[in-house]
């Protein structure tokens, strides 16, 4: 006698509205896709894609792109606010830290990213060497020198202890000049801050959480959330530790 062994298929078919997980489940067409898993295999958040205008949430969920790090949370797991730099206008330059700066400083071999990031990859001169304004290269020994030694003199440009021009503002440690436009912009550009002293402060609005070096305003949803964006890091101090981590995907008690 042989004996076959035979598999049972539920070929049952899920009524209109209605969504077939891979075990033959059926559960609401509105659960699929919605970020959260409904079927016991997971199988109605598989295959998901988001339309052209859309972001996915790191749980499959699609928001606007408009709601993309926008300070509010869209994203039941909080992933739209994570990973989320400084927004930058179109005529500035975003360091790597997040900060921003004109793009005129870009690679102009002085460093206005707290983080140097500005003067990284610039194409040019050989290690050692120095490039003016113009592209053209000298030893990086006639930095500020008092010889001009650029056709443009752009080395002399900006240097310590050397009077500013009327334009310019002097920072108090060192007496290096950096452009007036950039004094008061709630970024510091002088080693000792001295462009962002005695200046006034923008008023925060009830959802917004003031840092305490610069007198920035950004959303309170950024305060105690695991990553710093005030320079000084005041948006993570004294936190309880009964609040999301949404860089680390976890709720603490």
């Amino acid at each position: 006698m042989i004996y076959t062994q035979l598999k049972y298929v539920d070929n049952r078919i899920c009524p209109p509205g209605e969504h077939q997980c891979n075990d033959g489940t059926c559960i609401s067409i509105d659960f699929k896709c919605d970020g959260k898993d409904d079927c016991a295999d997971r199988s109605d958040e598989a295959n998901c894609t988001c339309d052209s205008h859309e972001w996915r949430c790191n749980d499959g969920k699609c928001i606007d792109n408009r709601r993309r790090c926008d300070g509010y949370k869209d994203c039941d797991d909080i992933s739209d606010e994570e990973d989320c730099p400084y927004a930058c206008e179109s005529s500035e330059w975003q360091c790597n830290d997040g900060s921003c700066i004109p793009k005129s400083q870009r690679c102009d071999h002085t460093y206005h990213c707290a983080d140097q990031s500005d003067e990284d990859d610039c194409d040019g001169c050989s290690h050692g060497e120095w490039q003016c304004r113009d592209g053209s290269c000298v030893p990086s020994s006639a930095r500020c020198n008092n010889i001009r030694e650029c056709s443009d003199s752009s080395d002399e440009e900006y240097c310590p202890g050397i009077v500013c021009k009327e334009d310019e503002f002097g920072c108090h440690d060192d007496g290096t000049c950096i452009p007036s436009y950039l004094v008061c912009d709630g970024r510091p550009y002088c080693k000792d801050g001295s462009d962002e002293l005695n200046c006034e402060r923008p008023e925060c609005t009830s959802n917004q959480f003031r840092c305490h070096d610069n007198g920035y305003c950004i959303p309170e949803i950024l305060r105690c959330d695991g990553q710093k964006y005030c320079y000084d890091g005041s948006d993570e101090w004294d936190c309880s530790t009964d609040h999301w981590m949404s860089s680390r995907g976890i709720y603490l008690r």
